[in-house]
């Protein structure tokens, strides 16, 4: 049977303070704490994994228990010395709170603190994963904590100080411990393979500092499995094979094919890295690191001082650098950090890795401006066919096809299809059908037919943003996600397209307070001109607000989407359990819908009002209203004209 040797991170465990990486002030403070013996009674220890925090417990019970210290060091040869090094003290306790957790276990710990100390000065209590404690274990611990027996020293470490309570935080001595620096990871594990006697590539050992994210127990853990994987040296292929890897070289032709618009490259590449065993988890880590490279190379910061790379590495992420725009990269960069590659089990654990190159192809070819009307200038060729203004008289109309002819003043609206060209089947670039009206109804309306060309710039306004809003709502998503979600409770109802351009926005009062705050407005305005490459302001406001902006103000609103269309009126009375609507319009504030009022079908002389009740009912848009309003048709009269 083979012996079980002892693993590198508990032989290399840090014995002094001057062997405890990456933690300099933290090693400092508590020995001059020691030497002016000022030492206090709690500690918490918290930061990620693998940083120190039990070893630095470990070390301050040495120096208090030391028989011989020397220069606030312990001199690791004298009895207490060996026996916590080795896990024998009766002066310090070690607890996984992960485990004992309950108020039992806190009470036997509150009654053994009691006991004054056997062979060392001081008694130490280690409580590992401290916020693991139930909230009547931490109550149970409070006093002791507070005013623990002179003998008695706590120390709580923690990789989660937000869920430790406040009660516990206000009576310990905090010290976070930061991710130690990946040379110094390096460096340390340059010094144990040396010692141990293990041949090894540099680069090698530099991988594996990375890929411990800033965690030294993690490192020498990779050291030890790939001292066993490997025959002889430790080189890259080793590591890179162990880890699951891939060659940097090839994820840096992924990048190249999204350059040069090349998707059935770089899927063929994705499933060829899959196949040859490549971790799915590892290739959208690769991914996701080098976007963060080129995004820094494109911002041009020192890439060798903060990401420590060799001369060669940084020239090749400089060159995929300038085949992007730094928007385009951190685009592409959010694509990759916000999503998660699935579990192994999955029939296709690569799919969410191709769904984000795919999209970052298209961010890269396709930005959201060219999916967008143009600013200014609009004519037939930019503008999809539902997007039709009123100023196209030439434009020929498109009714909805009925059985029995309508008259020249029904104001019936059909929804159209648009064929824009490069449009994606993605959802940021889908775009809602419009409805457009007949050209015999601008003729007859004369109140559209004497507006201003302001007022028709600002339907125009008001229908590009109505257009474009999943679009805009997707951009300050990936600005600001709270934004995007309070947004969601407001409902665009106008717009006015004077110098500058005002969009204006109905909400309950508590989330037009949310966000009419500055920064929220101005993310908000920015998204806004970024679509629609149109400078516009945004106003908030209440129902009371919103009604009488659109009863005294001349812009556009939700009722004037396609000029020449009337708000839709209906008959003071109504059936039994039904609501009664009156003549006045119906505002879309009133409403509370997104859905547009139309006027009813007017009578053609010779139809009976029968069949009108029918073609209105058949109606999409009137049918929409009227389950709105639970209101049905009764009664159809005839337009009486001036």
């Amino acid at each position: 049977m083979a012996e079980q040797s002892q693993t590198l991170y508990r032989k290399w465990r840090s014995q002094t303070f001057n062997e405890l990486i990456g933690q300099d002030s933290i090693s400092q403070t508590l020995r001059k704490a020691i030497t002016a013996n000022r030492l206090a009674h709690a500690y918490l220890f918290c930061g990620p994994r693998g940083t120190g925090k039990t070893s630095s417990a470990r070390l301050l019970a040495k120096i208090v228990n030391c028989q011989n210290p020397q220069n606030s060091e312990p001199c690791n040869t004298c009895v207490s010395c060996r026996e916590i090094t080795e896990g024998m003290s009766t002066d310090v306790f070690e607890i996984d709170a992960a485990s004992n957790r309950g108020i039992d276990e806190i009470r036997d710990l509150r009654d053994r603190a009691r006991v004054s100390s056997g062979k060392g000065k001081t008694r130490f209590y280690i409580i590992d994963e401290a916020h693991m404690l139930t909230t009547e274990a931490f109550n149970a611990l409070l006093k002791t904590l507070e005013e623990p027996p002179p003998h008695v020293i706590f120390v709580l470490a923690t990789t989660e100080a937000n869920k430790i309570p406040a009660t516990v935080l206000s009576r310990c001595q905090r010290f976070d411990f930061r991710r130690i620096p990946m040379r110094e990871i390096a460096d340390r594990l340059a010094f144990v393979a040396q010692q141990e006697q293990i041949p090894y590539e540099p680069a090698a050992l530099e991988i594996i500092a990375r890929a411990a994210q800033g965690g030294m127990r993690d490192a020498l853990s990779l050291l030890d499995q790939a001292r066993a994987f490997s025959t002889d040296t430790i080189t890259v292929a080793i590591v890179r094979s162990m880890l699951g890897m891939t060659d940097p070289a090839l994820i840096h032709e992924l990048a190249r094919f999204i350059a040069q618009n090349d998707a059935a490259a770089g899927l063929r590449r994705i499933y060829d890295l899959v196949q040859s065993g490549v971790d799915p988890r590892q290739i959208a880590s690769q991914l996701t690191e080098l976007w963060r490279w080129l995004a820094l190379a494109r911002a041009n910061a020192d890439l060798k001082t903060i990401i420590d790379i060799s001369d060669e590495e940084a020239h090749e992420i400089l060159e995929i650098a300038a085949l992007f725009d730094l928007p385009v990269i951190t685009r592409c960069a959010r694509v990759f950090s916000g999503d998660t590659v699935g579990p192994r089990s999955l029939s296709v654990p690569q799919l969410a890795i191709e769904l984000d190159f795919l999209d970052c192809i298209h961010i890269a070819h396709q930005p959201l401006q060219q999916t967008l009307p143009a600013a200014t200038e609009p004519s037939a060729k930019t503008l999809p066919s539902s997007a039709v203004r009123a100023e196209t008289p030439t434009k020929k109309p498109v009714s909805q096809p009925t059985s029995e002819p309508l008259s020249e003043t029904a104001s019936i609206n059909t929804p159209q299809q648009t064929n824009s060209p490069q449009r994606s089947s993605s959802a940021e670039t889908a775009i809602p059908s419009q409805q457009i009206s007949t050209q015999s109804q601008l003729n007859r309306d004369s109140k559209v037919a004497g507006q201003n060309n302001t007022a028709i710039h600002s339907g125009e306004l008001l229908e590009r943003a109505r257009d474009a809003w999943e679009i805009i709502q997707k951009v300050i998503h990936q600005k600001d996600k709270p934004t995007e979600a309070l947004l969601r409770n407001a409902k665009l109802i106008a717009a006015d397209a004077g110098d500058p351009a005002v969009l204006y926005f109905q909400a309950t009062k508590i989330f037009v307070t949310k966000l009419q705050e500055i920064n929220r407005k101005q993310i908000i305005e920015s998204s806004i001109k970024d679509v629609l490459q149109v400078p516009c302001l945004i106003q908030l406001m209440t129902a009371e607000e919103g009604e009488h902006l659109l009863r005294h103000r001349g812009i556009a609103s939700a009722e004037q989407t396609a000029p020449g269309i009337q708000p839709m009126k209906a008959k003071e009375t109504a059936p039994a359990g039904k609501p009664a609507i009156t003549d006045q319009t119906i505002s879309a504030n009133e409403a509370q819908t997104d859905t547009k009022p139309v006027s009813a079908p007017a009578t053609q002389p010779g139809n009976a009002p029968q069949s009108l009740i029918d073609i209105a009912r058949q109606d999409p848009v009137i049918r929409a209203v009227a389950a709105e309003f639970d209101a049905e048709i009764i009664r159809v009269a005839k337009n009486q004209s001036e």
